[in-house]
């Protein structure tokens, strides 16, 4: 079996390590979901997967994102079945939801997975904003381990696309877009755990 499949299979399998983990956090009330935060991911994550399928056209670039997909929707439903409300709109919902929406017009005009999979980035990046502000102000909001295990997860990622490198930077826009901000949320909820 080729290493990058392999790599694939771990990185699938940590990160769905870091939803388990999480979900059962959030069961624990040990840390407090963000409601907008997985809202917006869960409101643009499939065409997140779909484009980047689409663009990269390669299974094994691809199951990270299936999984990450529906284990967003998941906790999603978890968190809204576990007492959490639907609040007004703020404006990063609504402007991440129409920036979904103008990925999905882009890609039907332009015929471009490429394109609608790289506007669709401002959207996660939008849909982190809630969850960062939460953890600068009390960092006790969220724990780090999660977030650290997606962390790797996403750097695995990373080194499945460049082991299958076919000359498209925009494969690593994701990833690194992931690393970045699982990285920083854990940097920040970590300043908690040390006082824990």
């Amino acid at each position: 079996m080729e290493i990058s499949i392999l790599i694939t299979f771990a990185a699938g399998l940590i990160n769905v390590l870091g939803f388990v983990i999480y979900n059962w956090q959030a069961s624990k009330s040990t840390v407090t979901p963000n409601l907008a935060s997985w809202g917006i991911w869960a409101g643009v994550t499939i065409v997140n997967f779909t484009s980047y399928h689409s663009m990269s056209g390669d299974w094994a670039k691809s199951l990270l994102p299936a999984i990450s997909s529906a284990l967003c929707i998941l906790t999603f439903l978890l968190i809204l079945t576990k007492g959490g409300k639907i609040l007004e709109m703020s404006k990063f919902d609504v402007v991440s939801l129409m920036i979904g929406f103008l990925s999905v017009v882009a890609w039907r005009l332009f015929r471009s997975a490429t394109f609608a999979n790289l506007i669709i980035q401002f959207a996660i990046i939008l849909g982190f904003i809630p969850t960062l502000r939460a953890v600068i102000v009390d960092p006790r909001k969220e724990h780090p381990l999660p977030w650290f295990v997606w962390t790797v997860s996403y750097t695995l990622f990373v080194a499945v696309v460049l082991l299958r490198w076919t000359n498209h930077w925009q494969d690593l826009v994701y990833p690194a877009i992931g690393i970045i901000s699982f990285l920083l949320i854990t940097l920040l909820s970590k300043r908690s755990s040390i006082a824990r």
